[in-house]
């Protein structure tokens, strides 16, 4: 049972989103089911971050299903799902000439419009309907319409019509916009100092004037502007001085009704601050709204947080404390980073910490610079940059006894050692975590984006699965899976998942570790969690094609490829490279299956991963066996002494399994059967069961 603290936990904002999507996913399959679907999304250009990414999470899904999905956006919007293959961008072209003539007689004026006003109208709108809107709105305002002057930009007709606003209304269009696109009526009031009466009648003219419309009645009530557009033009049409005056205003009176200054009002601060010009207020409201985005998952949305941190740090006093804040600035920025994979600007933040760092002697700050390289150049496939780096950090750690960086540094250690096919030594890392996370411990981040102790455990399991010590494996993966789910937190959700499903592959329990494994594909999909995306979906891959599914193995084993590629990844990535050539040959491509094997083993040996090279080996003798070529056995051979020097059971069982096949296709039964006795030896001891049915299919068929 989760203690009250992870019950807590479980209701963390980035559940609750991560609970929204799912819900939102599975009400959109229902409705498939019973008919087609067509959902129409409008002005996309405006989407905040978190419908961007529901709606990408709807068009990874949508491309087998009887679902039309229609967004409009405005021409230059970059769409994250573009590229997508079932994915169709169609430019609408402007109206033509005598449809542009027909809106424009169906809109009101007031009075009629002489055909060279018209003509002019119709020439600059050039077909777009929003231009011919505005142009006729501006026409409407005009005391003297046949001196109208047509504007060249939606600015231009923008900025005449609130300019010809009388001044009160003007002066709380523009307040209002200091505020935002959405207006709360009560803060307006207060930022104005209009009376309720007076404002409100100030409103009802500018709603009339189409500017604004309510947006909420009752208790909370506020307005919106017509269009983003407008907003920014209002917005730009304040004087600087009285922007800032205004912004400083909001800030006074948001601080005043939310004096501890926490939660979602934190943005609201963070964006008024910076624009008010009050760069302490500003610092600290950013990075509060960093913090609290990276705790909801939104990483993204950390960082350019993190990044405005930056900034403003540019015109704060420099002083010893605030270079520290610089550097932990950085950190920060680092860590929203990581799981968006973002390596090149990762690798600049902690160059940037290191020589801020460095002049001041601040030991700790620099174990924390090693520590983060540790898993920077992991990630790249620098092994002896990374192993270099983690010593470091850790001697520093053990010196300054500061738990914290040992952990953090553990993790990255722990997985250097298992891809470079060290995985008893990896577990020694990992455990270390395990036994100093305890208690509330267990749920401490210390400034990552998932929880440690969570990742541990899920890693152990990685290591454990290809020592075939399936029954601690399947212990340790199942204790992260309930960690990770208590706390209901994306990356620690993706990770555990992860780890709990290599154990069931590698043991060969397909139906488990399909389910484990499209949990963590599914939630790093949905929570944009890039780099945990590509290993769950080459893994995933494996287990749909050991279970009948290889097409649809294949197509999710492609995209972590090219997710691999756009993000630069390498550790690891040969691992995939042989999952996915295994799946061709069992497709029965034979030759791209070839291809795959040799550069898995290539990216390998460049990058000393001596278990993921076993695994290419192992591959190249199965293709080889498959072309009946001589040099199968040699393969084979080289295979299984690597697999037996890293203590690599599951893979021994498998080489003895294909130099048995092949040993008696040669007609060769008495070195055949030596062969697949220990193949039977092993998955009966490895609890293989699945496994052990092959090769049982193996011997009938060929005996």
């Amino acid at each position: 049972q989760p203690d009250e603290h992870a019950a807590g936990l479980a209701s963390a904002p980035e559940a609750v989103k991560a609970r929204t999507f799912e819900a939102l996913q599975q009400l959109v399959l229902a409705q498939q089911e019973r008919q087609p679907l067509l959902l129409v999304i409008e002005d996309v250009q405006w989407i905040d971050r978190t419908s961007e990414e529901l709606l990408t999470a709807l068009a990874d899904i949508v491309a087998r299903l009887r679902v039309l999905v229609v967004c409009t956006a405005r021409p230059g919007t970059t769409l994250p799902w573009a590229g997508r293959l079932h994915a169709s961008q169609i430019a609408l072209a402007p109206l033509p000439l005598e449809a542009s003539r027909r809106l424009l007689e169906s809109l009101p004026t007031g009075a009629p419009v002489q055909s060279d006003v018209a003509a002019a109208i119709l020439a600059r709108a050039e077909g777009n309907p929003f231009f011919l809107e505005e142009l006729m709105r501006a026409l409407r305002d005009e005391d003297q319409p046949d001196s109208l002057r047509v504007p060249e930009t939606v600015h231009d007709v923008l900025a005449t019509r609130v300019l010809r606003l009388p001044l009160a209304e003007r002066r709380v269009l523009q307040a209002a916009a200091v505020i935002g696109r959405d207006i709360p009526l009560a803060l307006l009031e207060t930022v104005t100092g209009h009376p309720p009466q007076s404002l409100a009648a100030l409103l009802s003219r500018l709603q009339s004037a189409e500017f604004l419309h309510p947006r909420r009645l009752g208790p909370d009530a506020a307005s919106a502007f017509n269009h983003a557009l407008t907003w920014e033009v209002v917005y730009d049409s304040a004087p600087e001085q009285e922007r800032r005056e205004l912004h400083a205003r909001v800030v006074e009176v948001l601080e005043r009704s939310h004096p501890d200054g926490q939660g979602d009002v934190v943005r609201q601060l963070a964006y008024h601050a910076v624009r008010a010009e009050q760069w302490p207020r500003a610092l600290t409201y950013l990075r509060r709204a960093g913090t609290r985005a990276v705790e909801q998952g939104a990483n993204r949305e950390a960082a350019a947080y993190f990044e405005q941190c930056l900034v403003v740090m540019s015109h704060l006093p420099q002083t010893r404390e605030r270079t520290e804040q610089a550097i932990d600035l950085r950190f920060d920025l680092r860590n929203a980073l990581q799981p968006l994979g973002d390596l090149g600007r990762i690798v600049s933040c902690l160059r940037e910490a290191e020589a801020l760092a460095a002049p001041l002697g601040d030991e700790r700050r620099l174990g924390w610079v090693a520590s983060y390289l540790t898993e920077h150049y992991r990630m790249l496939g620098e092994t002896t940059l990374a192993s270099e780096a983690g010593r470091r950090a850790l001697d520093i750690g053990e010196r300054l006894d500061d738990l914290a960086m040992r952990v953090i540094t553990n993790l990255p250690l722990g997985l250097l050692h298992r891809t470079l096919g060290d995985y008893r030594l990896a577990t020694t890392f990992l455990r270390w975590n395990t036994e100093h996370l305890d208690g509330p411990l267990r749920f401490e981040r210390f400034g990552l984006f998932g929880h440690p102790s969570v990742f541990s455990r899920a890693f152990e399991a990685l290591c454990l699965a290809e020592l075939g010590e399936f029954a601690d494996g399947r212990a340790v993966g199942q204790q992260a899976v309930e960690l990770a789910d208590a706390v209901d937190q994306p990356s620690s959700r993706v990770y555990a998942y992860l780890g709990a499903g290599a154990v069931a592959l590698r043991q060969g329990a397909w139906p488990e570790a399909l389910a484990r494994l499209q949990t963590c594909v599914d939630v790093a999909r949905t929570a944009n969690i890039p780099v945990g995306f590509v290993y769950g979906a080459f893994f995933l891959g494996s287990a749909l094609a050991f279970s009948g599914r290889t097409p649809e193995g294949l197509a999710v084993m492609q995209e972590a490829v090219a997710q691999s590629n756009s993000l630069k990844l390498v550790s690891g990535i040969s691992l995939g490279l042989a999952g996915l050539g295994e799946a061709h040959l069992l497709s029965g491509n034979v030759e791209r299956a070839a291809l795959v094997a040799e550069r898995a083993l290539r990216l390998a040996l460049d990058h000393g991963e001596r278990g993921n090279a076993t695994y290419a080996r192992r591959l190249i003798a199965e293709v080889a066996a498959a072309r009946d070529n001589p040099e199968a056995e040699t393969s084979y051979r080289e295979a299984l002494e690597a697999a037996t020097e890293l203590g690599m059971r599951p893979l021994m069982a498998h080489c003895h399994r294909g130099l048995g096949r092949m040993l008696r296709r040669q007609g060769r039964p008495a070195e055949a059967e030596v062969h697949e006795d220990q193949a039977a030896v092993l998955y009966d001891a490895l609890d293989m069961t699945s496994w052990a049915a092959a090769l049982r299919a193996d011997r009938a068929t060929s005996g």
